[in-house]
């Protein structure tokens, strides 16, 4: 799965981009990396670009990644504020984002970079 992850340019939050197809199997391994990332640099602020990328997975499947892997997960910093972006006709993600916002991550969707970044850096 082709992914990276970077700093945004101010440094205020880590950007991880992934194309193609995603499962939770995919999804949970890319985040874990991301929020070790955003670990060491200091970071607890996400955009998740995921245009290009659709969720093939299974709704169980979905869920299950959202309300048990990810809050469970030590590796992820619970408090993290999460926007993720998805192309405005790209619904595959919304099960995954309502169902983290279910077990009380910090997880948005926009289809807006401006948004989302804004968001971002917004105070919760």
């Amino acid at each position: 799965m082709p992914h990276e992850i970077t700093l945004s340019l101010d440094k205020t939050f880590v950007i991880l981009t992934i194309r193609g197809t995603i499962t939770a199997a995919i999804a949970k391994e890319c985040n874990r990396a991301a929020h070790l990332f955003a670990s060491k640099q200091g970071v607890g602020r996400h955009l998740m670009d995921l245009r290009g990328c659709r969720n093939t997975d299974s709704t169980a499947s979905s869920m299950g990644f959202a309300i048990h892997s990810m809050p469970n997960d030590p590796c992820i910093n619970k408090r993290a504020r999460v926007a993720v972006l998805v192309d405005p006709d790209d619904h595959s993600h919304d099960i995954v984002v309502a169902a983290c916002q279910c077990a009380n991550l910090d997880v948005n969707l926009f289809t807006d970079w401006p948004a989302a970044e804004k968001h971002l850096k917004s105070e919760p």
